[in-house]
């Protein structure tokens, strides 16, 4: 008991400083915003895979860089933060189910299919890929303006009307 009171002896003015700052934040709001921060926290720890945990830590610390660049526009993104809070929650639930069910996984996937695209899609190899297109409408109009394309849509029909016939004739073949 001694200790704890030489303690508030020797950091009287920081304890009182502390104080202070707590009333001022229950006064604004930043109390409240932080409590729910630390909600939100806790319900990440609580259902994050460590590998969603890990990627919302680099998150994390890249958001502390941008905040300590972006310097006065910090108090507008955390009031911007506290209106959308909800909508925020909403959206990290949404994650967590994503993640739970799978879907997190077939959206990354997706994405680096697209990323893998848009790495290999040279000038040369857009250029092939548009006189192919062209290619293909060409052969498209030349095929309907001979009547080839009616043709093997008849010709189809027909092999599947046979193919319907003979699946369907009990008689046998001796």
């Amino acid at each position: 008991m001694a200790e704890t009171v030489r303690a508030v002896e020797d950091h009287g003015a920081d304890l009182a400083a502390m104080i202070r700052q707590l009333g001022d934040w229950q006064h604004n709001g930043t109390w409240n915003a932080l409590t729910e921060m630390v909600s939100l926290v806790s319900a990440l720890r609580d259902s994050a895979t460590p590998h969603l945990a890990e990627r919302l830590g680099h998150l994390a610390v890249g958001l502390g860089q941008m905040a300590g660049e972006a310097g006065p526009g910090v108090a507008e993104t955390v009031r911007a933060v506290e209106d959308h809070g909800a909508d925020l929650a909403a959206m990290i639930r949404q994650l967590g189910a994503w993640q739970q069910d799978g879907t997190w996984d077939a959206l990354m996937q997706l994405v680096t299919l697209a990323k893998g695209l848009q790495d290999s899609l040279t000038p040369h190899l857009v250029e092939r890929l548009v006189s192919f297109a062209g290619d293909a409408v060409s052969d498209l109009r030349a095929a309907l303006d001979s009547g080839l394309l009616d043709l093997g849509i008849r010709a189809t029909h027909a092999l599947s009307d046979v193919t319907e016939t003979v699946r369907n004739d009990t008689s046998r073949v001796t």
